[in-house]
């Protein structure tokens, strides 16, 4: 079963360890069911982190891939 408190804080910890990071944080739009949850007190539990990319450039893409391993 799944701990919602749990799920929550490490949701919280990785969106921070993104949001840390200026050179992925400038790079990625938190969006979805979860930001609406954080942010907007939505009433319904999302369990994943949604995120567009802002800038389509493959060199962007190849350093966000490398700074989240």
């Amino acid at each position: 079963m799944l701990n919602k408190e749990k799920h929550q804080l490490i949701m919280g910890q990785i969106l921070r360890d993104i949001y840390s990071d200026t050179e992925i944080s400038s790079l990625l739009g938190f969006k979805g069911g979860t930001c609406a949850y954080f942010f907007y007190n939505l009433p319904r539990f999302s369990v994943d982190l949604d995120f567009d990319l802002l800038k389509q450039d493959l060199i962007l893409k190849e350093k966000i891939f490398v700074g989240m391993h």
